[in-house]
């Protein structure tokens, strides 16, 4: 049985968020059991076929033994060390 959010909207606030979150999770590792090739990695993070490449290249996305696809995992691996390494804009002062 699938629920939709909408299914929840009569639950106090609390509950709704705790099974709000708890969706969240089962997807996310649903997604990370999950392989994608280089065209379908492309779109996900929002790139080209040709960075991606060069990301496999220089080791910072790893894929499976043949070279042909990315693991889920691996994505949010990536994903989550960009987020890290962005600079926040409201640390910067201006003149």
């Amino acid at each position: 049985m699938k629920f939709e959010q909408k299914d929840f909207e009569f639950l106090p606030g609390m509950i709704q968020e705790s099974i709000k979150n708890y969706f969240d999770k089962k997807e996310h590792k649903e997604f990370e059991k999950q392989t994608f090739n280089i065209t379908e990695t492309c779109k996900i993070i929002n790139r080209s076929y040709n960075y991606v490449k060069d990301l496999i290249t220089d080791g910072y996305l790893k894929t499976t033994s043949d070279g042909k696809f990315i693991s889920g995992k691996e994505i949010n691996r990536y994903l989550g060390e960009q987020n890290k390494n962005a600079v926040s804009t409201d640390k910067i002062e201006t003149a």
